[in-house]
């Protein structure tokens, strides 16, 4: 999924659509910007090609996406988009759908890529002086989150 500002043709996420591997189901290209996974992660079920056949749908403050039936595996991805008309603010619905006869076991998993070079501001609580490390606060998320430091971050 690529994010611009009206007006704009400045994607807000990453692009990287050099990145890309051969699998058994052809050439899964990475991309960038935000995608669905699913877990658990294994060569041959969580490296389908997903840049093709997508259905979009309008919904009246944003936008459905909808994958196709992945041969090996069964599984439906969607993602809905809606946008808050008073805010800068915008939700993401995420749903996978086993369409395949027998049962599996799965986790859903999303990855949002930013630019290098950029600029996080996220959600802090306050820092607490009796916490048992009172010079960290931990993020409130919906998801773990984990913060590293490598060469190509900083």
């Amino acid at each position: 999924v690529r994010l611009f500002l009206a007006g704009s043709q400045t994607n807000l996420l990453a692009e990287s659509p050099e990145t890309c591997w051969d699998t058994p189901h052809g050439v899964f290209s990475l991309r960038g910007g935000h995608r669905l996974g699913h877990a658990p992660e294994a060569m041959g079920r969580s490296d389908v090609p997903d840049d093709h056949g997508l259905q979009v749908e309008e919904l009246p403050d944003g936008v459905q996406l909808v994958g196709p039936v992945e041969d090996s595996t069964g599984i439906v991805k969607s993602i809905e988009i809606h946008l808050d008309p008073q805010r800068p603010e915008m939700t993401l619905l995420h749903g996978l759908t086993n369409r395949d006869s027998s049962a599996i076991e799965l986790a859903p998993w999303a990855i949002t890529q930013l630019p290098l070079g950029g600029t996080a501001i996220l959600p802090h609580p306050r820092r607490n002086p009796k916490a048992r490390f009172p010079g960290y606060s931990p993020l409130k998320s919906e998801a773990p989150t984990n913060l590293v430091r490598t060469p190509r971050s900083e």
